[in-house]
């Protein structure tokens, strides 16, 4: 087992927990723990360090990606060979303690390991000491190549980001920031030289809070550490010491010599020797270590062989009312000048007191103390509440002379303003101060009125009193407000006085009276025209400011008329008195002669007007007409109630009972309206009956010679695309020999 004393340089800490976020969870599949910035060694690109945890799965260095905080800085992949295995093996000797660093196998991280990701193959081993490691930690090398730093150094103040990321399955990315102005130095504040600044690192736990550390040139490990201070280190016997063990585990333990430690696993303790300790005394203090070694400190404790004791005063000089405590140091045994023993004696009178002793031989020692007098005292007195403009006189009394808080000397100051004063007096026993608070606490009133002076005949008028804390209308009213109907006055009053105004009402016109004129009944597909009267101006419920307003909607509409007196509103409900004219027919189309129904289902009408596009007309409800000549026709219906029209319109084909009628357009898009393109025939034989579809090339996609049968726009089994196309019909008339062909086209429309 190695036994040795370990130093190493005091780590400073700075939460950044204000500043810094960053994007780690606690159930990743890496963790990144800590990163050397700030590296030493020349040049610092190549012994900079990142330390990670891996979770509970093994990952591969072959499947790892980096994006540096320095991003003009690419990711050149991991190296291991001989060169690697030769820094390794110069870095674990720079181990003093029993931690080793080893390459992985075959680029495999074991899960539950520890890593150090190293960001160059050529690394300096004696700028970046691995001492004090107590663990197993596994290092990889970023090939080399990049030749400046991978992070940002000290500097203003900036976000850096920095992030890692494994492939493959299981893998993941961790992500950290830092800000760069945070880095501490060696002295553990931040800035100063180049090489103060080295040893900069940023320390993350597993929810990512950084803080900001500098070990000096050691790798971003956690070493441990143990360093012993004594006070006597030379004592008679019998005597104790006090022992204090600085520390990186506070679990430490105390041994050697024969007496005992107050408290033996604190690192803060007291050593009681014994009549058998042989001296010197060698102390130790030490604790375990992970890797099962055993980390320690000792120090000497010699025998004093003189006598040479000290008394140390708290105070070297006494005011009224004070003590001093005396303090013996230099053996374990005294007795003072007023016979009594122990290390201390509490003394409130001036003089010369000693301690004695026959410890290691004898001694004394003395220590004068002398008289100061009287603590001095200062007290404050006058009016602390003023008007504005006014000046209060303040009196300090008590040992004087006085200073007051603006370096004036005297017992009186003037004070004009709001401000907290004091006096103070010094003497050898110390410093006496009085306060006062100095408060304006009004300005005197200054009486003003606002509102409407202008008044409408015999009206009155609602005036608010400004300018006091209380007020006297001429009318014998005290509020701030008050309605008034004649001209008079208002008196202000507050603790700094009086104020008189004075006020004149003037008459002018009436309030405005307002009306609006027009038809309350609307029909939705006309505009109404209401006209606004009574006042100088208007504005109407829809913002609208002119005399008159159009709508065509039944709602509830009003207008406010203005003057210089105030306004009225007017209010006007319009009620909808609309007509819809509708109706329907029994066909749209056909052979002369033809009878259609014709059914009214208008809406809100009580007359009626039909034109049937065939020179009839009617005003009955409902109707019947007979079309006996062929043609287009469009029969009309006009509707109305005692306010409102309407007109609804069809249209009507008689066709020739000796024709073919062939549509010029169908669309078959399986709504079952026009969805086949099909011949209207009359009086047609089957003989000789045939029917063809061509397409743009001329080709025939569709033939049938059965009468009747329709084209449904396919060709071959698929959808014919929307386009014209080519028709030829051939056909008898019943009575006749001969064949008759046409040719047309229609529109396919999808």
């Amino acid at each position: 087992m190695r036994h040795f004393n370990y130093t190493k340089i005091i780590a400073f800490t700075l939460c950044a927990f204000a500043f810094i976020s960053s994007t780690k969870g606690t159930a990743q599949c890496f963790e990144i723990e800590s990163i050397l910035v700030d590296a030493c060694g020349t040049p610092e690109s190549e012994n900079e360090m990142v330390r990670f945890a891996i979770g509970n799965a093994p990952l591969n260095t072959n499947d790892l990606s980096v994006s540096w905080a320095t991003t003009a800085n690419p990711w050149l992949g991991t190296c291991q060979g001989a060169n690697t295995a030769q820094k390794t093996a110069e870095l674990n000797a720079t181990i003093t303690t029993c931690g080793y660093l080893k390459e992985p196998t075959n680029g495999v991280l074991p899960a539950g390991a520890r890593v150090i990701l190293v960001t160059s193959t050529n690394i300096d081993a004696t700028f970046n000491s691995f001492d004090g490691l107590s663990d197993t930690l596994y290092i990889i090398y970023q090939c080399n190549g990049n030749t400046y730093g991978h992070f940002g150094n000290h500097g203003s103040s900036s976000i850096k980001t920095f992030s890692m990321t494994f492939s493959g399955s299981g893998g993941c990315t961790d992500q950290v920031s830092y800000n760069r102005s945070f880095l501490v130095n060696q002295s553990g504040g931040t800035g100063g030289s180049s090489s103060d600044k080295d040893g900069g690192t940023v320390e993350y736990t597993a929810n990512g809070t950084a803080t900001y550390s500098n070990y000096g040139c050691q790798a971003p490990i956690t070493p441990n550490s143990i360093a012993i201070s004594a006070f006597p280190t030379s004592i008679c016997p019998l005597d104790s010491i006090n022992l204090n063990a600085l520390s990186s585990n506070s679990n430490v333990v105390w041994s050697g010599g024969n007496g005992i430690f107050s408290n033996q696993n604190n690192v803060n303790t007291v050593y009681y020797s014994d009549a058998s300790d042989v001296f010197p005394i060698t102390i130790y203090a030490g604790f375990l270590i992970p890797c099962g070694d055993t980390l320690f400190d000792s120090t000497e404790i010699v025998l004093n062989t003189n006598a040479n004791i000290f008394v140390t005063p708290s105070a070297t000089s006494l005011c009224d009312g004070e003590t001093i405590t005396l303090t013996a140091s230099g053996a374990s045994s005294f007795i003072w000048n007023d016979g009594s023993t122990g290390t201390t004696l509490t003394i409130d009178t001036a003089g010369t007191f000693f301690a004695a002793t026959d410890q290691c031989g004898i001694d004394t020692a003395t220590v004068d103390i002398i008289w100061n007098g009287s603590t001095p005292s200062v007290t404050l007195s006058g009016n602390t509440e003023i008007c504005q403009g006014e000046t209060t006189e303040i009196t300090a009394s008590g040992d004087g002379p006085f200073t007051w808080h603006n370096n004036t000397i005297g017992s009186i100051y003037d004070a004009s303003t709001n401000e907290e004063i004091y006096a103070s007096v010094t003497n050898n026993c110390g410093t006496d101060t009085s306060f006062m608070t100095i408060n304006i606490i009004g300005t005197p009133p200054s009486a003003s009125i606002t509102g409407d002076l202008i008044v409408c005949g015999d009206d009155s008028t609602m005036l608010t009193a400004n300018g006091g804390d209380n007020y006297l209308w001429s009318n014998g009213t005290t509020s701030n407000t008050s309605t008034i109907d004649t001209s008079g006055f208002l008196i202000a009053t507050n603790n700094c006085g009086a104020d008189t105004t004075y006020f004149t009402l003037t008459s002018t016109g009436a309030l405005p009276e307002a009306t609006i004129s027009g038809d309350p009944n609307i029909c939705e597909n006309k505009l109404s025209l209401y006209s606004a009267s009574g006042g100088d101006y208007y504005t109407w419920h829809n913002g609208n400011n002119t005399g008159y307003l159009t709508t065509n909607l039944a709602e509830d509409i009003y207008v406010i008329a203005h003057n210089a007196c105030g306004e009225d509103t007017a209010y006007l409900s319009l009620i909808d008195q609309s007509v819809i004219a509708d109706f329907d027919i029994s066909d749209s189309i056909g052979y002369q002669p033809l009878l259609i129904d014709f059914t009214n289902l208008s809406i809100n009408a009580n007359q009626y007007n039909w034109n049937f596009g065939n020179g009839i007309i009617s005003s009955n409800e409902n109707e019947e007409q007979a079309y006996t000549t062929e043609g287009n026709f469009i029969a009309q219906l006009l509707v109305a109630n005692n306010f409102c029209t309407d007109t609804a319109f069809k249209k009507i084909t008689i066709l020739n009972n000796t024709n073919v009628f062939i549509p010029n357009s169908f669309s078959p898009n399986g709504d079952y309206i026009n969805d086949e393109f099909r011949p209207i025939l009359s009086n047609i034989i089957d003989d000789g009956y045939s029917m063809s579809i061509f397409n743009r090339n001329g080709e025939i996609i569709f033939n049938t010679e059965t009468l009747g049968e329709s084209w449904n726009g396919t060709e071959q089994g698929t959808f014919a695309p929307s386009g014209v196309y080519i028709w030829k019909i051939k056909y008898k008339i019943e009575g006749e020999l001969n064949i008759q062909e046409n040719m047309g086209h229609v529109n396919l429309i999808r």
